[in-house]
């Protein structure tokens, strides 16, 4: 795959706006970022998107291959493109710029599984210390991409007529076991923008998320508080799964979230 500086660029000043003294959601630079190029393509943005992502993940690990101290300047965030395109995209550099130069010809070995999994030291401990032997297992998978899974909204659809929806736009999709509303999609593709979402008849949320709603056994005219709501996933399950005849009180911190969830509960009705 061509590298192009320009879209190299927009990935290093995300890592800096994600790292920087504020220390941002990744998703919410990412969606910044990419809303200011409007000329980007949809293969430039996954570019983007998915280069940003996977360096904020393997992020120690790359720092500890670089033999540089840590900064955000953009010489350095240059280096540590380069080794997580050369040694985890396994792609080949361009020869030629200067950009790349102190990128190494190999990775050095690592005996720490905090450094090689690139979490905290703490972090290793207590998981370790929870989890035990499940621990190794539960960190390697934190440490991949995840599938995309929404939620049928069932206040407005079924998850039979989604997926019908879906195939219409070559999009393949599987139904899943775990709760009566879970898809799992067949390839990342952008589903935000789909009449669909706009009329609120599905919402991108995990599985496990999904099973929550469920576990409180929730009848209609039901009261229920959700007391760390975020930006309400759960709040608009619980809602639907009492078919909009019961209450519930979303609480979070950050009233920026609460605000995502009104706007979110109007389309989802």
């Amino acid at each position: 795959m061509k590298l192009y500086p320009n879209l190299i660029k927009a990935v290093i000043q995300c890592l800096q706006d994600i790292f920087g003294n504020e220390y941002k959601y990744a998703d919410k630079v990412i969606e910044k970022c990419l809303k200011s190029n409007p000329k980007w393509g949809s293969k430039d943005r996954a570019f983007i998107a998915q280069s940003t992502y996977d360096i904020v993940r393997h992020w120690r690990w790359l720092w500890y291959q670089s033999d540089l101290e840590p900064t955000l300047g953009e010489h350095k965030l240059w280096t540590i493109f380069g080794i997580y395109w050369s040694f985890i995209q396994k792609e080949p550099l361009p020869q030629d710029w200067k950009e790349f130069k102190k990128v190494p010809n190999k990775t050095k070995a690592c005996t720490q599984k905090a450094v090689e999994l690139s979490i905290p030291d703490w972090l290793d401990q207590l998981g370790t210390s929870e989890l035990g032997n499940l621990w190794a297992t539960e960190i390697k998978a934190l440490n991949h991409q995840a599938d995309v899974i929404i939620r049928t909204n069932t206040l407005k659809t079924t998850r039979k007529a989604v997926m019908a929806s879906f195939l219409e736009h070559n999009l393949e999709s599987i139904a899943l076991e775990e709760t009566p509303e879970a898809i799992r999609l067949s390839e990342r593709r952008n589903i935000f923008n789909t009449p669909l979402f706009m009329q609120g008849h599905y919402e991108v949320q995990d599985v496990a998320s999904q099973q929550v709603a469920h576990f409180l056994d929730l009848e209609p005219k039901h009261k229920v508080i959700d007391a760390c709501a975020g930006a309400g996933g759960k709040t608009l399950h619980i809602s639907a799964l009492m078919e909009n005849k019961g209450q519930v009180l979303a609480m979070d911190i950050e009233a920026w979230k609460l605000e995502e969830l009104k706007k979110r509960a109007k389309r989802a009705g």
